[in-house]
């Protein structure tokens, strides 16, 4: 597993800090935080368990949803882990002064020989290559509200006390993060978040990527928690046997029919669902296969931050970009960004000679059309 550098551990680390500063909602957010986070303590994958009044887990975020996730959730949790090792609840809760723990040190009950021969590495590590991990348990002032877990497999290198040091230097951020603010429903837009799965005319998914996976899971499965349906997709999904009915009845000439369009407000974001004919047709004939995309929209300030954090521009340029997003006055801008009205002068001059722009509306115009 590749080290970060240090200058790229910083620039992930400021772009982890203006996230959690969005105040968009702790799962709007996960999706890019959890890409962050993965490379400011580069990891296979990373994800984070939302926790309930009583410690349990109320809700699931991962990067892919390998085929194990059902089976350790329905088995191994608070269950046939006790065996082996620490459950959610008693990680959480662990004395351990860091807000950081080391799975090997802190989570384990048995010696790493046991382990190798328990039901849950073999049947749950082993196949989606897991081999150590660490869990940063996210709290402030006496509230916990959850824990990320960031994954490495074997034959990487082992997690060194600089990435603890790291995931503890963010913890503060990423419960700072932890908000459920309210998105007006005309503040969504287009993201890249986006993908194709096949399906047949009975609704039911025969091809879908692993990301793609993920995105309907956040569309159909607003909360997963271990007594949530883990695999949505083995069988027909009412929502993608609407589309595929409305398409077929289009194609067979009814009239009345809406666009086979479905639109889906959850707690991740707004989705959009749009299905077509596979291969050659002229809308009138069907094929057998029918694609249809799927598309994560995201709040404005979210897609915002995504556009201003690939420009080449320093620091404290992105923070003014963000910040004119919301169209504040100089003064308003001065006191936020903690400098003088002339000082912002001067940092919009620079923002404007490397983009090439002319105005504050000019910048605001590029920034927002991407």
């Amino acid at each position: 597993m590749p080290r970060s550098p240090a200058g790229l551990t910083q620039g992930v680390l400021a772009r982890v800090q203006r996230l959690c500063c969005l105040g968009i909602g702790s799962e709007m957010l996960m999706p890019d935080l959890v890409r962050e986070m993965r490379q400011l303590v580069p990891s296979r994958f990373v994800n984070f368990r939302w926790a309930g009044p009583d410690l349990e887990i109320t809700n699931f975020y991962s990067e892919r949803s390998p085929p194990v996730l059902g089976l350790y959730m329905q088995e191994f949790h608070n269950r046939r882990e006790r065996d082996v090792a620490r459950v959610f609840r008693e990680n959480l809760t662990c004395p351990e002064p860091s807000p950081v723990l080391h799975w090997w040190e802190h989570g384990l009950k048995v010696d790493r020989r046991t382990l190798l021969r328990s039901e849950l590495y073999n049947l749950i590590f082993r196949p989606v290559g897991i081999d150590e991990y660490l869990m940063l348990r996210v709290r402030e002032s006496g509230r916990i509200f959850g824990m990320l877990y960031l994954f490495r497999g074997p034959g990487d290198a082992p997690y060194t006390p600089r990435d603890r040091k790291v995931l503890e230097l963010v913890s503060g951020f990423v419960a700072h993060a932890m908000t459920r603010a309210a998105v007006a429903n005309d503040d969504f837009v287009e993201s890249d978040d986006r993908g194709l799965f096949v399906a047949g005319p009975d609704g039911r998914v025969l091809h879908a990527s692993g990301r793609v996976r993920a995105l309907l899971a956040m569309a159909l499965l607003p909360r997963l928690s271990p007594s949530a349906e883990w695999d949505p997709l083995r069988g027909p999904v009412p929502e993608i046997v609407h589309l595929c009915r409305t398409l077929t009845a289009t194609a067979n000439g009814e009239f009345g029919q809406k666009p086979p369009v479905l639109h889906r407000r959850t707690i991740w974001g707004e989705f959009v669902l749009r299905a077509y004919w596979l291969g050659p047709t002229d809308g009138a004939e069907q094929t057998g296969r029918i694609g249809i995309t799927i598309e994560r929209r995201v709040p404005r300030a979210l897609a915002l931050l995504r556009r201003i954090e690939a420009l080449g521009l320093t620091g404290r340029e992105k923070q003014l970009c963000l910040l004119l997003g919301c169209d504040p006055s100089r003064a308003d801008l001065a006191d936020a960004m903690g400098v003088t009205a002339s000082t912002v002068v001067s940092y919009q001059r620079s923002v404007y000679a490397k983009l090439g722009v002319h105005s504050r509306a000019g910048l605001v115009t590029a920034l927002r059309a991407g």
